[in-house]
C-alpha cells in the first residue's frame, strides 16, 4: 500500500472516531481545532491529519487550561503512531503561568482508536487537570 493510501486510510479512521464524540467533547467545554494538511502544498511536503482540543476551567481568580494536540503524517502512520502533545497551566488574567507542565508522547492509532477518542481524550483532560490542581 503507497504511503498516502495509508494514511487516507488512517485520516478516515480518525475523522469518523471524532465525528463520533465531537458533539460530546464539545458538551464538556472542550473547544476543537482542526490543524490538518489534507492535500500536497508547496508550503507542506507530508500530508498530515492534526487536532487540538482545549478546556479551560475557572476556580476563583485563577483559570486552568488544558491543550492537548493529536497528530499524525504519512510517516508517522507506516508505524500506525500518534504524536500526542499535551500543554496546561494556570494562569491569573494579566499573569505568568503559576503553574505549568508540557509532556509528549506516542500512541499506537489502533489502540487509540480502540478505546475510543473520547475516553482517551478525557482520561488526558482528567489526569493532567489532577496533577494540575495538585501543584496549586
Amino acid at each position: 500500500m503507497s504511503t498516502e493510501k495509508e494514511f487516507r486510510k488512517y485520516e478516515s479512521a480518525l475523522k469518523k472516531g471524532l465525528s463520533d464524540c465531537e458533539q460530546r467533547l464539545r458538551a464538556d467545554g472542550i473547544e476543537i481545532r482542526d490543524q490538518s494538511n489534507p492535500q500536497y502544498h508547496y508550503k507542506n511536503e507530508t500530508l498530515d491529519w492534526c487536532y487540538s482540543f482545549q478546556k479551560e476551567l475557572k476556580i476563583n481568580y485563577e483559570s486552568i487550561y488544558i491543550k492537548i494536540v493529536l497528530k499524525t503524517n504519512e510517516i508517522d502512520v507506516l508505524n500506525q503512531m500518534l504524536n500526542i502533545q499535551v500543554n496546561g497551566g494556570v494562569y491569573s488574567q494579566g499573569g505568568p503561568n503559576r503553574v505549568s507542565l508540557s509532556r509528549s508522547s506516542e500512541e499506537n492509532i489502533e489502540s487509540v482508536l480502540k478505546i475510543g477518542l473520547y475516553n482517551y481524550l478525557t482520561n488526558i483532560f482528567n489526569e493532567n487537570q489532577a496533577e494540575i490542581k495538585e501543584s496549586m
